[in-house]
């Protein structure tokens, strides 16, 4: 398969999975535009096709079409990470050995630089809402069982469940697990039932990094040094760290154990600075969208995200 079929697949696959209505259909719309910028398809048979594939009428009515203009616009002049034509492979540069390093690999960037590279326009002002729902829609698929709350809450629900409540203005909770649940729980270290534990998780899809020790600065360069390919989603904590998301897919819990926990943090990440509790695949982050009262109101911000798993 070609380059430019591999994106219009993509694009096909985006127009058959559009959230219900009020789940995340704007966080789609923009995704689904985006793809159709990348495969090369007329602006105006991509709107009609959007239009055609949505769940509910675009609100306002020109909701679409201003996607359509800022997707085809921002193709003029950039190329967005996963959905623009794939670059000339760059010369291998010898592998980096320590954080400084890939800081200074990072160059001279800051957020504003993180969050135009961002595969998803974050550009719906503060309706912190839709951080939270974007980053669901990037974690999670339809019906998978997300737990959402306080660092020792137990409240698991559907993700399009999360979703709905938030539209509706229901309070963000502060933190997210980031892998799916399964329904009938598991059981922890210590051998108690628990809805959230490490023996709850069901599929092995991410793992969380953090340098706290890391001037938050610094951190921005870092993560765009060490490189954005495997990175889903990166969230501002509304304190001194960035909560980075890493597309791991561990096969198993054997294999989390052995190639995330073992390799990617203990050979790589944890030797660079990053936190050594990160390793567990319960592991929570900040929830984009909620605030931090005890930073002044501080907002956990999404700053880099990528659509909307099929």
């Amino acid at each position: 398969m070609s380059r430019r079929e591999e994106r219009v697949e993509r694009y096909r696959v985006a127009l058959l999975s559009c959230p219900t209505a009020g789940g995340g259909v704007h966080g789609w719309m923009m995704g689904a535009a985006n793809f159709a910028a990348a495969a090369g398809v007329p602006p105006e048979e991509a709107e009609r096709e959007i239009g055609a594939a949505m769940t509910r009428r675009p609100s306002p009515p020109g909701e679409l079409r201003e996607a359509i203009r800022k997707a085809y616009g921002e193709r003029e002049r950039r190329v967005v990470l996963g959905l623009g034509p794939v670059p000339p492979k760059p010369k291998p540069k010898a592998a980096a050995k320590s954080a400084r390093e890939f800081i200074r690999r990072g160059g001279a960037v800051d957020e504003a630089d993180l969050w135009e590279a961002s595969p998803v326009r974050i550009d719906w002002g503060e309706e912190w809402w839709r951080d939270a729902v974007a980053l669901l829609h990037a974690l999670f698929r339809p019906g998978e069982l997300v737990f959402c709350g306080e660092r020792y809450g137990k409240t698991v629900r559907e993700r399009d469940e999360w979703c709905r409540r938030w539209e509706r203005g229901e309070a963000i909770p502060p933190f997210v697990g980031v892998n799916p649940l399964k329904a009938e729980g598991g059981m922890t270290g210590g051998g108690k039932p628990s809805p959230r534990c490490d023996g709850a998780v069901a599929v092995f899809r991410h793992a969380v990094a953090e340098f706290d020790g890391m001037p938050l600065g610094d951190q921005v360069k870092f993560w765009m040094g060490w490189g954005l390919e495997a990175v889903t989603a990166i969230t501002f904590s509304g304190g001194k760290s960035l909560h980075a998301i890493l597309r791991v897919n561990a096969a198993s819990r054997e294999k989390w154990d052995e190639e995330v926990r073992n390799t990617l943090f203990g050979k790589s990440l944890i030797p660079l600075g990053c936190d050594k509790t990160c390793v567990n695949p319960s592991r929570l982050t900040r929830l984009a969208g909620a605030r931090r009262e005890e930073k002044g109101g501080a907002v956990q911000k999404l700053l880099f995200v990528r659509g909307a798993l099929p």
